[in-house]
């Protein structure tokens, strides 16, 4: 009759034992608390840390806008160099060391962003988005004052040099906050009309103004409209995306945690599945594995003489080490049982050398018992035993869709336990069958121990022991 064994992870569609709240909600300083999934007490994140992690990859999409304006203000050089002709020699000078500000004023933004990144600096690193939006709002006073001043007050008035002020309410824009871009839209506006009727109109031709509706003061106020309107759109869509990307980290968060703790039950393949929904009941598949039992000897009277709570302790030290051995030697631990664990070696990861690995292996998880004796107390009488048998078994999903386990089933399973038994009856630590040392490089390396009989078994197999 052969044997069911496997590891029991919690499927994740299954409501966990207590529930925080209907929702967990993660607060913004932007806004309201943006409401991101149901969670758990055991696995709900802490809104400092879903801050920290949007506001590093803010960072990281300003460092990256910095690139972008680098090259958006270089081809604005090559437009004004062939305007020319147009504009003249000097405007072109003038307009060109104006774009030679803004190029430094970005490259200046993006090193010093780089180097608050590394110190964590958030308190400077807010400062500095609030002067950066500043600065870049001034850009189009700049460049107005320089027309001004070369090509006179109608020039500058129906110029488009008042859409420089558009590109510093959407350069702020790229901070993700919806307070820079109403601050940038609200100091273009004011500086626009402080501009435009305290230095502009008074130097126009009243005729000029006459004749021409872009140098009337209705249509300095329209332009403002519209920039004021830009920057209620960008302000809104900017605080619908951070509550997105803040909803979003909140969930890679949460995913990352589950998939942390999902791989403390299973495999990362078998978690991976479990996740994408692909571990399913009578979803099985045939494979040729290596098969460990391991088990904690004379266990029961240690639980006699010890405490409980130092009884833990040892499952618990050995098994910390045994999980890393296993694993190290590609090894998926399957099941704890009790003072015992079983092992495969070749699923579900597939291993070209499970025999050789789970002979490693448990070699390793000898002399890891071995350190843990020679500490004492407890300790003291710490002896492993250990089976090893190779050949089929299939492995999949058994049990209900509200209930699952990743489990091995066949006779190979049955014959390590039987094995690990015979450990103790022969006085060895490593008792292996004639299937594992057949697919083993070097069967001179281990010792034969004749035959012998094992219960479910017909005829007596023969059994090895490493020298």
């Amino acid at each position: 009759m052969s044997t069911v064994v496997g590891a029991t992870p919690r499927s994740p569609d299954v409501p966990t034992q207590r529930t925080s709240r209907a929702a967990q909600g993660v607060r913004d300083p932007e806004g309201t608390s943006q409401t991101v999934a149901p969670v758990t007490e055991d696995v709900a994140r802490t809104d400092l840390d879903a801050m920290d992690e949007l506001d590093h990859n803010v960072l990281d999409w300003e460092i990256a806008a910095c690139r972008t304006l680098t090259l958006g203000i270089a081809s604005a050089m090559i437009m004004v160099l062939c305007l020319q002709p147009f504009i003249g020699w000097t405007l072109m000078a003038a307009e060109l060391a104006c774009c030679t500000i803004a190029l430094v004023h970005v490259r200046m933004a993006r090193f010093v962003l780089g180097r608050l990144d590394a110190r964590r600096d958030r308190a400077r690193l807010e400062r500095l988005r609030w002067i950066a939006v500043t600065l870049e709002s001034t850009f189009g006073t700049v460049a107005l004052l320089v027309a001004l001043r070369i090509k006179g007050a109608a020039w500058a008035a129906a110029s488009p040099l008042v859409m420089v002020y558009l590109l510093g309410v959407v350069a702020s824009s790229f901070r993700l906050r919806a307070s820079l871009v109403l601050y940038a839209a609200a100091l273009a506006i004011v500086q626009w009309l402080v501009l435009f009727h305290g230095v502009i109109a008074p130097r126009l031709d009243p005729a000029a103004v006459d004749a021409s509706p872009a140098l009337q003061a209705w249509s300095a106020w329209e332009r403002a409209f519209w920039i004021g309107m830009i920057g209620a759109l960008l302000a809104v869509s900017t605080q619908r995306l951070r509550a997105l990307a803040l909803a979003s980290t909140a969930q890679r968060q949460l995913r990352r945690h589950l998939v942390h703790e999902l791989e403390r039950l299973v495999s990362p393949d078998v978690a991976s599945r479990v996740l994408a929904g692909r571990l399913e009941p009578g979803q099985s598949e045939r494979r040729y594995v290596t098969v460990l039992f391991c088990d904690l000897r004379d266990f029961t009277a240690l639980c006699e003489r010890r405490r409980a709570e130092d009884a833990l302790d040892v499952l618990n030290a050995f098994y910390e080490r045994a999980c890393v051995i296993i694993r190290a030697h590609g090894g998926h631990v399957n099941k704890f049982l009790g003072d015992g664990l079983l092992a495969i070696f070749g699923a579900p990861e597939r291993h070209s050398h499970h025999a050789r690995a789970a002979l490693d292996a448990a070699r390793q998880l000898v002399r890891a018992s071995d350190e843990l004796r020679r500490e004492g107390g407890v300790w003291a009488d710490l002896q492993v035993g250990i089976g090893l048998d190779t050949g089929d078994v299939v492995t999949g999903a058994l049990g209900s869709p509200e209930r699952l386990e990743y489990t091995a089933i066949g006779a190979t399973v049955n014959r390590a336990a039987r094995l690990q038994a015979l450990s103790t009856s022969t006085g060895r630590g490593i008792v292996l069958s004639a299937r594992t040392a057949t697919e083993l490089d070097d069967p001179d390396q281990l010792l034969p121990l004749g035959e012998a009989k094992i219960k479910g078994v017909d005829r007596p197999i023969r059994i090895y022991t490493p020298r």
